[in-house]
């Protein structure tokens, strides 16, 4: 599959999120200013003490009830009302009804629309009388009648797409995961241990075991010819060179430092041929 390809997937797939995203932002926004109406509204009746319920969502309605019955001045609620939504610039077109908690009736209600310049508030001065009340704001601007297409006829389509879509990405991942990961070229298997040359350390899981620069030419050169042995004197020219500040057990004091240093690995040995030089025996199991 193309790479071109993958990436339109990849943000058709970030597109469906970061509109899931936007509705719950706006649903937050939502409920943070019905809160503020409901509080403003019970200070302005002068009332500090109860408290605002849980706000309830039903379908498009937000409900906002009240833990204590209250007397309602419908003027103070379509003050309360616009100034939310005016700070925090929401729908422009809403229904507000105050319902009846007893009988689920609506005792007052009243359109909005701005965008039209019109607004259908009757009888704001008639306060309601002390009574158990839940307001319920609807949203209407997002509800727009148009004649059926042929998508809302048939929206089997969208839940084929969103399968499509699902397939794709799963197949992605599962491709992506088969590929080999690349690896590092620095880092050599040694038994349990990942040697690594460019840091001169052997890494075991978390535990990391620093090596000298004499030490590191040392196992390069033994793990170069695993379970086969050097003689003396290769190593010593291979490792020191004609550096000439080497004297006879300088290899065997090298040798001895490495062996304490791979202990965590029972399965790595350096053996002494004797007379002839070392080898490191390699477990590959």
């Amino acid at each position: 599959m193309s790479l071109r390809l993958q990436n339109s997937l990849l943000t058709a797939c970030l597109f469906l999120l970061a509109s899931g995203l936007f509705a719950q932002h706006t649903d937050k926004r939502m409920e943070a200013a019905l809160r503020k109406v409901g509080d403003r509204l019970l200070l302005q009746m002068g009332d500090s003490t109860s408290r605002v319920m849980p706000l309830q969502k039903e379908e498009e309605h937000y409900v906002i009830s009240f833990q204590d019955s209250l007397t309602i001045e419908p003027g103070i609620l379509v003050s309360e009302v616009e100034e939310a939504f005016n700070d925090g610039s929401l729908t422009s077109y809403y229904l507000v009804e105050i319902r009846s908690c007893q009988f689920g009736e609506v005792v007052y209600s009243y359109e909005m629309n701005r965008l039209e310049q019109t607004d259908i508030v009757p009888c704001q001065s008639r306060s309601l009388p002390e009574d158990c009340y839940q307001v319920v704001f609807t949203v209407l601007d997002e509800v727009v009648p148009v004649e059926p297409t042929e998508e809302e006829e048939t929206p089997w389509f969208w839940y084929l797409l969103a399968g499509l879509l699902i397939a794709i990405i799963a197949y992605l991942v599962l491709q992506n995961k088969k590929k080999p990961k690349k690896e590092d070229p620095n880092l050599i298997r040694l038994g349990r241990f990942a040697f690594d040359t460019r840091n001169s350390e052997l890494v075991l899981e978390d535990y990391r075991i620093e090596l000298s620069a004499k030490e590191a030419d040392l196992l390069m050169l033994l793990h170069g010819q695993a379970n086969t042995q050097v003689e003396r004197e290769v190593i010593l020219n291979k490792v020191w060179g004609d550096e000439g500040d080497y004297v006879g057990r300088t290899l065997d004091v090298f040798i001895s430092k490495l062996r304490k240093k791979l202990q965590p690995d029972p399965g790595l040995k350096i053996v002494n041929i004797r007379g002839v030089g070392y080898k490191l025996v390699l477990n590959e199991d």
